[in-house]
């Protein structure tokens, strides 16, 4: 009788036609079945939120900043809210590095500073370098760095990027000898001029 029951309770949640079943599977309906028809709604992503009791959403919600963890890469747009971007493409600027509180500070050989808002009035330090792909090609002149073809002719300041050395400040390191030393966390990017 229970599963009868249970089967039952699946039809109606579901809204199933009976009438065109043509199934021959006519064992008992599994608990997780019927529990799953019947387990509330999942909450609204983004800038509105329901409550699971009601249903009502909360139009004067908020979106949260989102986390940045070090190794995301990011892109500053029009606007000077950065954004997160897959590393090495086209939109990528910067990696982050590190972050540090407000109060504290980024290594002081990074590329980039940027005070990212957390809930409240505070602040924490994203601290980042050039979005450096080994094999990719990168603008530096202009409105900062970014990503480009490595086949384009109308640069100003493009590099290749060759290798990236660690524990390194020697710039003979690099088969070209050239590219850009991070004295203070001791790497070696090595780049080709296009």
């Amino acid at each position: 009788m229970a599963a009868l029951m249970a089967a039952a309770l699946s039809l109606v949640t579901t809204g199933a036609d009976t009438s065109a079943d043509t199934s021959e599977n006519t064992g008992p309906t599994t608990a997780s079945t019927a529990s799953a028809a019947v387990e509330p709604p999942l909450p609204v992503l983004g800038a509105r939120s329901a409550d699971p009791a009601t249903g009502n959403i909360n139009k004067t919600a908020t979106p949260g900043t989102p986390a940045v963890n070090i190794g995301d890469c990011m892109e500053f747009g029009a606007n000077t809210h950065p954004e997160k971007a897959v590393c090495g493409n086209g939109n990528s600027h910067y990696k982050v590095v590190a972050t540090a509180a407000a109060n504290n500070h980024c290594p002081a050989d990074v590329d980039h500073v940027h005070h990212h808002p957390r809930p409240g009035t505070e602040h924490d330090l994203l601290c980042m370098d050039i979005d450096w792909s080994v094999g990719g090609c990168i603008e530096l002149g202009g409105d900062g760095p970014r990503h480009i073809d490595c086949h384009a002719t109308d640069t100003t300041e493009a590099v290749r990027v060759l290798a990236i050395e660690s524990s390194t400040t020697d710039i003979t390191a690099c088969p070209s000898n050239a590219g850009f030393v991070y004295d203070q966390r001791r790497i070696v990017v090595c780049v080709a001029h296009l």
